[in-house]
């Protein structure tokens, strides 16, 4: 017998229950076969024999391409479409969609009506509702109701590392293919300006998680062209970035405030620049060395001590070669201020470690897997961007404290941005079907 091997125990939902049931769930339940087989037979009381499952549709028609079933002595080639309730089909408006004509047999949960087809045909009906076993619907209550960090997590310890370790490599894709569909939408305005689209990026990640919508709406005010002009000219670049920031404005004034305001004024007549609102910017509740004028004040030495950033970064390989190419100390006033016309002790205010990390997990991996993709200059290249990611120590943040507290942690940055994408776009969003550790939970005894 396909499916679970044993079925001494079967468990109804409550009406409560019932109501939070979901239809991706029935679609994983008949995906993964976990039901059973045992005398499957039609609403109408002919027998069922699946030869083919089918086939997972993500997009929109049928839940499932070019099944085969046996129903009574014919042989049926076709769709099968998955709801809980059939009376789900009139609700999504099925009976008016050709796209649904060639269904073949129709899963539910529970049977409550009778369906018939656009051409006057009846569709087969197959019920579930007695056929899972009990585990696995206390298993999905589990994951449906649970409040705590994870809907898994009282199930984790019982997960083989091999499980993990093959998913994290999966999920480390899905989490740069994540990252790489900014980068593309930038591709998109530009007419495929690579070198336009690679500053728009890094300009964001400088914004850390605070910041980086304030630091890419920065980014959008900058011609390239002008930006590119500059870049030889330190203190111009600085008077641009400052400039259109609006942070000029907002600060005691001393002389080195004073030079920034008279060439930014400059600047702006001569390319017709505009300031951003200085309330964009957040500096409250953040260390000192992570204000957004710190920030720019780095990404401005970045940007003039690089002559070609861009392509040093495509020709570079390898996290060392590419964190030396941040490693530049912001001009002699940002020496003993954090901020204008405040001095502080002096210290070095060059991108500490954790800047830099950011910005290769956040900017400079997702850009060179991007390009390389597009271009296809080297088919092992991805390859080696993942581990470089493997190479970089794991992110300290919230989602990862809570993955250790389950005893899940992260060695290195490939896990961490694993396990960041896995809370956000599966635990939070309670895929538990979709996710691999769902799945074996799931299928376990």
């Amino acid at each position: 017998m396909a499916g679970l091997s044993l079925w001494s125990s079967f468990s109804q939902l409550t009406l409560s229950e019932f109501s939070s049931m979901r239809e991706d769930f029935i679609s994983f339940i008949w995906q993964q076969k976990l039901f059973d087989f045992k005398d499957l037979a039609t609403e109408e009381g002919e027998s069922i024999e699946i030869l083919n499952f089918g086939s997972l549709n993500t997009d929109s028609g049928p839940d499932f391409f070019n099944g085969k079933i046996k129903i009574g002595q014919t042989l049926w080639a076709g769709n099968i479409e998955i709801h809980v309730k059939s009376s789900d089909w009139k609700l999504h408006k099925h009976n008016e969609n050709p796209a649904f004509d060639n269904v073949i047999l129709h899963v539910v949960y529970e049977a409550d009506v009778k369906i018939i087809s656009r051409n006057n045909n009846k569709i087969p009906c197959l019920s579930l509702k007695n056929r899972i076993d009990a585990s696995v619907l206390s298993k999905f209550r589990v994951f449906q109701k649970n409040g705590f960090l994870l809907p898994c997590h009282s199930f984790l310890n019982k997960i083989d590392p091999f499980v993990w370790s093959f998913w994290k490599e999966r999920l480390i894709v899905e989490r740069i293919e994540y990252k790489t569909r900014i980068i593309e939408s930038y591709l998109k305005q530009s007419n495929n300006d690579w070198q336009y689209s690679f500053y728009r990026i890094l300009m964001k990640a400088f914004g850390l998680n605070v910041n980086q919508i304030a630091f890419e709406n920065l980014s959008s005010r900058i011609s390239l062209t002008v930006l590119l002009k500059l870049k030889d000219c330190p203190f111009k670049t600085e008077a641009l970035l400052f400039g259109v920031s609006g942070l000029l404005e907002k600060f005691r004034t001393d002389e080195y405030l004073s030079r920034l305001k008279m060439e930014y004024k400059f600047l702006k007549n001569k390319f017709q620049l505009s300031e951003m609102s200085y309330s964009t910017w957040k500096f409250s509740r953040m260390r000192p060395i992570n204000f957004p004028s710190i920030k720019i004040a780095q990404l401005a030495a970045i940007i003039s001590h690089n002559k070609n950033l861009y392509n040093s970064v495509l020709q570079t390989d390898g996290s060392k070669e590419l964190i030396k190419l941040f490693e530049y100390e912001p001009s002699q006033y940002w020496s003993n201020h954090f901020v204008f016309g405040k001095q502080s002790k002096s210290i070095s205010k060059k991108p500490g470690n954790l800047t830099i990390h950011s910005i290769l997990i956040n900017a400079i991996i997702p850009f060179k897997f991007l390009y390389n993709k597009h271009n296809k200059t080297n088919l092992a290249f991805q390859d080696e961007l993942i581990e470089m990611l493997r190479s970089l120590p794991a992110e300290k943040n919230k989602i990862c404290s809570d993955w250790a507290s389950l005893k899940v942690p992260s060695k290195n940055a490939l896990d961490s941005q694993a396990l960041i994408h896995l809370k956000k776009n599966y635990c939070d969003q309670k895929k538990c079907m979709f996710c691999d550790i769902g799945v074996k939970i799931l299928r376990s005894p």
